[in-house]
């Protein structure tokens, strides 16, 4: 059997992974900048500040949202690799429990 983590880390491999999250981030702000100017065209000034006021908290939520998923995922990676999923499906259920509290 192959095991993936054997070899070592290079720098293709390392973008292999972090590609995908930084590109998920920048698709967020871009949302956020094109949800301004649509709001700001459309709506006016004052639509525009009420979304600027709402904007910090919702991207504060959506980044615990990500820390607790990346998290979660590599608590739940580590059990599993280590031949423990009673352990994975434990933390599983409680990174779960604690989101759909804070959410």
């Amino acid at each position: 059997m192959n095991n993936s983590l054997d070899r070592k880390i290079t720098a293709l491999s390392l973008l292999k992974f972090t590609i995908p999250s930084t590109a998920m981030i920048v698709f967020m702000y871009l949302y956020v900048i094109l949800d301004g100017i649509i709001v700001s065209k459309f709506l006016g000034a004052n639509a525009f500040a009420a979304l600027s006021i709402v904007n910090p908290p919702v991207s504060m939520v959506m980044g615990l949202g990500m820390l607790l998923g990346i998290g979660l995922t590599e608590v739940v990676s580590h059990s599993l690799g280590e031949g423990r999923p009673e352990e994975a499906n434990q933390n599983f259920t409680f990174v779960s429990l604690i989101t759909l509290i804070i959410g």
